[in-house]
């Protein structure tokens, strides 16, 4: 069986921000740079939901200590990365492991919105190793967008935005809409889509 738009949707939908946790990257002034992420057990709920725990499965070669290599297949279609660990893990097997999975994922477009957001900088308490303020993909991602829209010049030129999910060129409005409420522009259909899901 071959992967379908319809599964594509699916398996690229973004997940509820709920499920979406923060890492702090880089640390100035007080505030850290939030990268969102999620777990590896929200992508494999994801695999599970979409297409059902039969019809996928995942493979792990170990490369040292720290390393490790997935090859995860979905509808017999395989696809490969490499994950590892860093040096606080206190599991540094089962974190690459983790690791790998999630890069595998990604080159089916699970979660690959995440790498794509807006940089997110929170307050962050360097001592505790945590977020003072927690930080909101969502609400970055609408300033972000509508900053865009409503501050760009009339004379520079216009990128019509396109369905995330299908190609469509759509307008801004509904990008905005969509932006807003599915964390990326989506079209009508698209939309409904995503609706039906729910």
């Amino acid at each position: 069986m071959t992967i379908t738009k319809e599964l594509k949707e699916k398996l690229t939908s973004p997940f509820d921000t709920t499920e979406v946790k923060f890492k702090p990257a880089a640390i100035k002034d007080g505030k850290a740079l939030a990268l969102p992420y999620v777990d590896a057990r929200t992508i494999l709920d994801r695999l599970d939901e979409t297409i059902g725990c039969e019809n996928w499965h995942d493979e792990y070669e170990v490369v040292s200590s720290n390393q490790v290599i997935c090859k995860l297949t979905i509808h017999g279609t395989t696809k490969s990365d490499a994950g590892e660990s860093s040096n606080e893990d206190k599991e540094p097997l089962k974190s690459a492991v983790s690791d790998a999975l999630k890069r595998a994922a990604v080159k089916f477009g699970i979660g690959r919105y995440l790498y794509r957001s807006p940089k997110i900088w929170c307050k962050f308490d360097e001592n505790k190793r945590e977020f003072i303020e927690k930080p909101d993909i969502k609400e970055k991602l609408d300033k972000d967008f509508l900053s865009k829209i409503e501050n760009r010049d009339d004379t520079e030129e216009v990128t019509i935005p396109e369905c995330a999910s299908c190609g469509e060129k759509i307008t801004n409005r509904v990008a905005i809409f969509s932006k807003k409420h599915y964390q990326m522009p989506l079209c009508m259909k698209c939309q409904n889509t995503v609706i039906k899901e729910e």
